[in-house]
């Protein structure tokens, strides 16, 4: 089986302005920066309170980072709801750039048009000259190059003119059409974080499961609640004439599903990444995991969402370039 999913995917190149040491967590390094630059560099009505805007539903902030309005047609918004984004930046974990040397990122789009990546584009050029962390360490956007199947295209040049042409692209994904054993592998800077729910302190966002709480069950539902919720939010509204493999069973049955899939030869061991908060100005411990495991049972109805999840992560902290993982069909 093959099929193609509406990922745009982009690497920016920096330079730092002085030594920069990266977190365990690099991506954290950027997100509230990001966040904040973003904010500046779409909004028109200058409003504090976002909640307010009468065109918060097509305002670039909102659809790229915040979510702080439901999709047209639906009725609420989760805290799963997935960010069409993800910032690649394991690469720089516990890693230091010094002041000249150059770095990079990769940034993926999930069903937005690559318009949009105008504004990140500018919004990282601007985080640069503000600064990350509270040592307000510095850096440039010198380029920004689109990964298509054709090859890479320029699109950003540092002191150029104008942007360069950005062009709407499809990853391929190749899978089989069947297994009966898939084996997962998650390489450990690409930590997995499952959360699980609970309601101690009113708490709605859950809290980080261990390895021995880990089940087959949470990894495959999880998988589809990601997948669903990026498809129906940024892509299936679009009716694009590309048919993606996806609710071909309703989620409840693939629920159901999934508490027949085994779990074997479970190698997977604790990681503690560290968050860095701005806004708390404080770290934040998180457990997440690596290594490996198998997946036994009727893998059929969710091999598409293993394999998309693959591309476009899973997990808490997704968009920061945790819960990737390869895999591997046994049988």
């Amino acid at each position: 089986m093959m099929f193609w999913v509406p990922v745009s995917e982009y690497i920016l190149e920096f330079v730092s302005h002085e030594e920069i040491r990266f977190p365990g967590m690099a991506g954290s390094a950027f997100r509230g920066v990001f966040g904040h630059c973003l904010r500046k560099e779409c909004c028109v009505t200058g409003l504090q309170d976002c909640s307010r805007c009468q065109i918060l539903a097509v305002c670039p902030y909102n659809i790229i980072f915040e979510r702080a309005v439901p999709a047209e047609g639906d009725t609420e918004i989760r805290d799963d709801t997935a960010k069409p984004y993800i910032f690649e930046t394991v690469n720089l974990s516990n890693q230091t750039s010094g002041a000249g040397e150059r770095f990079s990122i990769r940034v993926k789009l999930f069903g937005v048009e690559s318009f949009y990546m105008r504004y990140i584009i500018n919004a990282m050029a601007a985080a640069g000259r503000m600064g990350v962390w509270a040592e307000r360490r510095h850096f440039h956007l010198d380029r920004a190059v689109q990964v298509a199947a054709d090859g890479l295209t320029t699109v950003f040049r540092k002191n150029a003119p104008r942007f360069f042409d950005l062009r709407d692209s499809f990853m391929p994904i190749r899978c089989p059409d069947s297994a009966s054993e898939i084996q997962v592998i998650i390489p450990e800077n690409m930590a997995l974080i499952l959360k699980k729910r609970h309601s101690a302190g009113g708490s709605k966002r859950g809290v980080p499961i261990v390895p021995d709480d880990f089940t087959a069950r949470k990894f495959l539902t999880t998988a589809v609640r990601r997948t669903l919720s990026l498809y129906e939010h940024y892509w299936q509204k679009k009716k694009a004439p590309v048919t993606l493999p996806f609710r071909t069973l309703p989620e409840e049955k693939l629920r159901e599903l999934a508490s027949g899939i085994a779990l074997a030869d479970t190698a997977i061991f604790p990681r503690v990444c560290t968050r860095y908060s701005n806004r708390a100005r404080q770290k934040t411990s998180l457990t997440g995991f690596y290594g490996s495991f198998t997946l036994k049972g009727d893998l059929g109805p969710f091999i598409p969402y293993i394999w998309f999840c693959a591309v476009c992560h899973l997990g808490s902290y997704s968009i920061l370039g945790l819960g990737g993982y390869a895999v591997r069909v046994i049988r």
